[in-house]
């Protein structure tokens, strides 16, 4: 004869104690089979066998390890290193995208994304842009990376931080200067003095005009 640990465990007097102890060894053998499986599987993936090799894991094999609960983890984790590259790639193209075309953020949110002087962009807008222009990443992808808030609405906060805070701390200078930002230029294209070579009275190269606002006191 033999006894078994469910044969000592029972005598236990606390209930939860002893269905506790007695669920655990049930359950053992399974986990001990489960971690056996899985190391073998660890070990087979390390030595990288070719596909055909006869120590190569077989595809009947994938249903049972594939639910082992640390090639399980395992997968998770690696589909979670695939999306942050995706969405790392798919953000950095975009970026590369609206400086090329324009240059900075803001001009691109002003020519491109938002040309109608709105201070919103809705998904249905973004995602029309970007297939008119035939670009080659995931639209619906980057637009969950953009909307931060989710709230249905880009600004240009969220496609430029910089070249929007820029913006605004130039918007506040105007206002204390000059009382806001249209009665700004014509005393900022008094000070820049551009060339008579210079025709236009509506634009000014950036050097001149930084130098104009620094000038006037622009920090």
């Amino acid at each position: 004869g033999h006894l078994d640990m469910e044969d000592v465990m029972f005598l236990d007097m606390d209930p939860k104690a002893r269905e506790g102890a007695i669920q655990k060894m049930r359950i053992r053998p399974r986990i001990e089979h489960e971690h056996l499986m899985a190391t073998l599987f660890q070990e087979l993936k390390s030595k990288n066998y070719r596909d055909g090799h006869r120590l190569a894991p077989r595809g009947w094999h994938a249903p049972n390890i594939d639910k082992l609960p640390l090639v399980a983890l395992e997968k998770r984790i690696e589909h979670k290193d695939r999306q942050h590259v995706k969405r790392s790639e798919s953000y950095c193209l975009f970026k590369r995208h609206l400086d090329r075309t324009y240059g900075n953020g803001v001009r691109a949110w002003r020519k491109g994304l938002a040309p109608g002087g709105t201070f919103g962009l809705t998904r249905a807008a973004f995602l029309q842009y970007c297939r008119r222009l035939n670009l080659e990443f995931d639209y619906k992808l980057l637009w969950s990376i953009l909307d931060r808030d989710n709230d249905g609405t880009l600004s240009m906060e969220e496609v430029s931080p910089q070249a929007a805070s820029s913006l605004a701390r130039l918007w506040h200078w105007t206002r204390l200067t000059f009382g806001g930002s249209k009665f700004s230029w014509k005393p900022i294209m008094k000070v820049a003095r551009p060339p008579p070579s210079w025709k236009s009275h509506t634009s000014l190269k950036y050097n001149t005009f930084l130098d104009a606002i620094q000038t006037l006191g622009w920090t």
